[in-house]
């Protein structure tokens, strides 16, 4: 078999026709062997072309699928596990592949349920249990994913907070199915989420937004809706269309900013004495490309690139190789002027890159992974725009900001949004669109805010034992022991009496000077209607706390501290007679 496996590379037809007539003719069982031809099966559909590939599809596909269900059914005893994990890998990739979710949604059943589910290491199986949960709510089976998602949230506890998620949004629409206005009161499980610290949540949008990638893939936006939805009431997002991982709360938000927007005329002025060099910034940029071989390209949001046709030069970008010294040599003009804008120099995560988005390039919806900071376009090479034909479709290059807000990209002139609103970017016209691309930090962070912001995400690699917290769900805990203030008896609730589901507020506290916004860093937790009401009396009273106050000045003002950490301060409000 093993001069078999080498020879399906040069000539799989042969090598099919000698494992059929020698090892399988006298083996028809062998594992070893129908997983060789299983592969093979595969190889020659690949090489088929055009309507040929429609029969292949039955001829030769369906086989190999078959044969791949049929070893994941093999008695435990007469496959070897390196083999059968082998075979799992190789089926469920094939079939996801070729975007068979049906195939695909078969063998995940065999991996996670089968005779041999106790033969594949926890982590691979960890791993197929959630793709079994997605592939059931993608497709819109939601008692098998609700089902399934419960299950499987039991078992592995360190990613049960995803399996939540997809259990709540299964039931969501098994409710919506009933009463189409009402369906949200009747499902609390969004409820008993909490938030954790920043980057942990982060870390949890970062999987959503992977989720609604695929449905935007597979054109299901009523889910993409739905799971927004879910998201904002959660907390995790702040609204619908403002989807960032990572939010400073207080900053002004508007989708796309114009001179008027800006409320220091300086910022808007740094940025238009920039632009008025159009001209020269174009020379230098276009030279640049002609010099630069296309292994130099990269792309910072690749994955929401539809059609492969956006390319990036990266001079500066979170996670990517830093090419300022090699190109800067070359762009004097250009990395001169964006130095002498200091909102430029000095944003946290920010980047500098030039984008060539070729004819029928279309960037699909997506968000920065932050809001504090703005992006902007200079387009240098663009198709000329008729502002007669505003209203009649959408123009030939633009930005649509939020799904509704169109910006046109239009040569020499900016183009600045707020990225951490969904976006979406493309190129219908007949020439390539070529701009220069930056961050400008947000016009309402200020040095004390910068600083609290570099030291929090400029380091973004994560500890192990982070990444093992963040998705792990545990249910909400009520202290059986809290007394309550009226009549100092325990506060549970009585059997027979429906529970009030609880709601966030959220304060904000200076984190900085009293002339810029502060990063949202006290959550409060509100159980009842009456609580509420002391609560908002306390708010008032939290305003003045100034950001040197200690614990034990907090805990005098009349708070109990709960949790105090680098990224979160989290406190009830007032003060019960045991601290």
């Amino acid at each position: 078999m093993d001069e078999i496996e080498a020879m399906k590379y040069d000539n799989p037809k042969k090598a099919l026709f000698k494992l059929e007539s020698g090892v399988l003719a006298n083996y028809p069982t062998s594992p070893r062997g129908l997983n060789i031809k299983m592969r093979i099966l595969k190889m020659l559909f690949d090489s088929l072309e055009g309507e040929s590939k429609v029969i292949g599809r039955n001829e030769l596909l369906k086989k190999s699928v078959r044969i791949g269900l049929y070893l994941l059914k093999v008695n435990p005893s007469e496959i070897p596990e390196k083999l059968l994990e082998s075979v799992a890998d190789y089926l469920v990739n094939m079939c996801m592949e070729l975007k068979e979710y049906e195939w695909a949604i078969a063998a995940l059943e065999q991996i996670i349920t089968g005779v041999n589910k106790g033969g594949f290491p926890a982590t691979t199986r960890e791993k197929y249990a959630l793709m079994l949960t997605e592939q059931y709510t993608f497709l819109s089976k939601f008692d098998e994913s609700v089902k399934t998602a419960i299950e499987m949230g039991k078992e592995f506890k360190k990613i049960s907070l995803k399996f939540k998620l997809l259990e709540i949004l299964g039931k969501r629409f098994l409710e919506r199915a009933k009463d189409e206005i009402y369906y949200k009161q009747n499902v609390n499980e969004a409820h008993k989420i909490r938030l954790k610290t920043k980057k942990q949540d982060a870390l949890v949008v970062e999987y959503v937004h992977k989720i609604e990638l695929e449905l935007q893939k597979r054109g299901n936006l009523d889910m993409i809706h739905m799971i927004d939805e879910l998201c904002t009431d959660i907390g995790y997002f702040q609204s619908e269309h403002q989807k960032s991982p990572l939010y400073v709360s207080g900053l002004k938000s508007e989708r796309i900013w114009y001179k008027d927007t800006f409320e220091k005329e300086e910022d808007f002025e740094a940025l238009d004495k920039f632009r008025e060099n159009w001209v020269d910034v174009r020379k230098q940029v276009l030279n640049v490309l002609m010099e630069t071989p296309e292994t130099s390209y990269n792309n910072t949001h690749k994955e929401y690139d539809v059609f492969n046709k956006e390319n990036q030069l990266i001079i500066i970008a979170p996670g990517f190789e830093m090419r300022s010294m090699e190109f800067c040599s070359k762009m004097v003009d250009v990395c001169m002027g964006l130095q002498n804008i200091h909102r430029v120099q000095e944003s946290v995560l920010g980047s500098i890159f030039i984008s060539i988005m070729e004819p029928g390039a279309f960037i699909a919806a997506h968000t920065a992974k932050s809001n504090f900071n703005l992006r902007v376009y200079l387009p240098l090479v663009a198709p000329e725009f008729d502002p007669a034909t505003i209203g009649q479709g959408l123009p030939k290059a633009g930005i649509a900001v939020a799904e509704k807000t169109v910006l046109v990209l239009e040569q020499g002139k900016l183009a600045i949004i707020d990225p951490s609103y969904s976006h979406q970017l493309w190129n219908r016209a007949e020439e390539p669109v070529i701009s220069l691309v930056f961050e400008f930090e947000h016009p309402d962070i200020g040095p004390k805010t910068r600083n609290a912001l570099q030291t929090l995400y400029d380091n973004m690699d994560l500890e192990e034992s982070l990444l093992e917290e963040t998705f792990e769900f545990k249910e909400p805990v009520i202290n059986p022991e809290e007394k309550d203030d009226k009549n100092n008896s325990t506060n549970t609730t009585e059997t027979g009496k429906k529970s009030v589901e609880p709601t966030t507020n959220t304060l904000t506290i200076d984190l900085a000077p009293k002339d810029e916004p502060s990063v949202n860093y006290l959550t409060k937790l509100v159980e009842t209607d009456e609580e509420k009401e002391a609560y908002k009396k306390q708010q008032a009273e939290m305003e003045e706390i100034e950001y040197d106050e200690d614990i034990d000045d907090l805990k005098a003002s009349g708070l109990r501290v709960i949790e105090y950490d680098d990224d979160s301060l989290i406190v009830t409000y007032p003060i019960k007679k045991k601290d």
